[in-house]
């Protein structure tokens, strides 16, 4: 029950020193699994006379929290950047890097193929990157010091503690509600106001089916809009969850959430998600144990991942990749390679890429399947340009080489927070960039959109910490 409490008592401090700012930030956490959102159909949302998800636009709760934060917190924080970069005297390269990845993609979307999805699909994108510099700030909120206080790091080991309780509750309370829809074979709720469960049965068009041993079963979807996300946010959470195992921090209900979640995981079919998160244990238990060994996995697993981007179009016809999942995604990838050749520099548009596939899908002989490429590197390439890809590489790499080289050994027990944050922290930007070697969800859906960016922040205020 240590999580529980630990979860309630972090409300009852809330209420008792009442913030609106950490009541918002509370609910943006609470809220991370939502589906609830208004959507407005317009014209330019068909392909072909087909309604396509991805090019509707929504205002989803998520998006009215972060604004909300954003504008309670923007005195403050415009107050706290300001002094926080003349402190440092020097550049950041990541946050140089992080504006320059946010204007290529705007240039992309002033020359898209169609203005208005990529528009709205460009402001989630701004709010969201805007989270991400709310991070550093709630923990430190100095900008009057010239040297940092050693306070900050047990500030940051804090907020990282309650990451763990945050994401224990929602993968329990995401299980139970996994494991009664594949019981039910449907929606639990079957209202989409509760929780943005989508309302779905066996006789719903377009459902996920899946076999499962001679038997065609329906795949969980949590409040999640296609299971492979359901399970992308499950395996995330675990690994918080397995974190706390390898600092002897978990009790009983840590372990009830694990094995739930685990088996919640498997029922999802998600098997990319399943590979990713089998190595990503590894990785944060090497990384925990023999720091050494997990760097050189690190770099061994990002190194595969960048040959896996470009030779699985030509892979799948061997027997071993010759599978339905495996050739829509090289049916993609090469649609996107053709892409790239003819606008290289800012990209067909930001969010406008199923516009062409179906298309190309014709001329190239290959199934229809309206879906964006299943790869968030790819897909910025071929819809935001060469410019976009490169600073966003660029800034992912600032951030990760601070993370790893920055690392403040001061005294022994800062050493203890960081070596039992640090390694969980690498591990999972290390798996969202695995999840996003096979999927788009990271760019296409709300929740892990937010989810990749939140992480994003918490690494963020790692790059600051090299001057305590």
């Amino acid at each position: 029950m240590r999580f529980l409490r630990r979860f309630f008592d972090y409300f009852l401090r809330v209420l008792r020193g009442f913030s609106l700012e950490r009541f918002l930030f509370a609910l943006v956490l609470l809220s991370l699994p939502l589906n609830l959102g208004k959507h407005f159909i317009f014209p330019f949302a068909y392909v072909n006379g087909k309604l396509i998800d991805y090019l509707i636009p929504t205002l989803y709760v998520h998006d009215i929290l972060v604004f909300l934060l954003l504008l309670v917190a923007l005195p403050k924080l415009v107050v706290f950047w300001k002094g926080f970069l003349l402190m440092k005297g020097k550049r950041s390269w990541s946050l140089i890097f992080l504006t320059l990845f946010l204007w290529s993609v705007f240039l992309s979307v002033v020359s898209s193929f169609e203005f208005a999805p990529s528009f709205y699909a460009y402001l989630r994108l701004f709010l969201y990157a805007g989270f991400v510099l709310y991070i550093p700030f709630r923990n430190f909120k100095y900008h009057t010091s010239q040297k940092l206080p050693k306070s900050l790091i047990s500030k940051v080991s804090g907020f990282l503690s309650q990451y763990h309780t945050w994401f224990a509750f929602l993968i329990l309370a995401l299980s139970v509600l996994g494991i009664l829809q594949w019981l039910h074979q449907g929606s639990i709720f079957d209202n989409y106001l509760i929780l943005g469960e989508q309302p779905y049965t066996f006789s719903t068009p377009g459902i996920v089916k899946e076999n499962f041993f001679g038997v065609t079963k329906i795949p969980p979807y949590g409040t999640f809009r296609h299971p492979n996300v359901f399970a992308g946010f499950l395996s995330f959470g675990l690994l918080i969850v397995f974190n706390s195992f390898l600092q002897r921090k978990a009790g009983p209900l840590y372990a009830l959430t694990f094995l739930l979640g685990t088996i919640t995981l498997f029922l999802t079919f998600s098997w990319f998600v399943m590979a990713a998160f089998l190595l990503s244990l590894v990785v944060l238990t090497l990384l925990q144990k023999t720091p050494s060994l997990g760097n050189r996995l690190i770099y061994l697993v990002l190194a595969l991942l960048l040959l896996l981007t470009f030779i699985l179009p030509f892979s799948t016809h061997l027997p071993l990749l010759n599978t339905s999942s495996l050739q829509r995604r090289s049916n993609l990838l090469t649609i996107g390679f053709q892409l790239i050749k003819q606008r290289p520099l800012f990209g067909i548009g930001y969010n406008n890429f199923t516009y062409f596939v179906d298309q190309l899908s014709i001329y190239n002989g290959f199934a229809k399947f309206t879906q964006p490429i299943h790869n968030i590197y790819m897909l910025l390439l071929v819809e935001s340009g060469i410019f976009s890809l490169t600073f966003f590489i660029l800034f992912l790499a600032s951030l990760i080489k601070n993370l790893l080289n920055n690392f403040p050994k001061k005294s022994f027990q800062i050493r203890q927070n960081n070596r039992q944050s640090k390694p969980l922290l690498i591990t999972l930007i290390l798996h969202l960039l695995l999840l996003g070697g096979f999927d788009h969800y990271l760019l296409t859906a709300h929740q892990m959109q937010l989810l990749f960016w939140l992480t994003i922040g918490i690494a963020l205020q790692y790059n600051f910490l090299d001057e305590v």
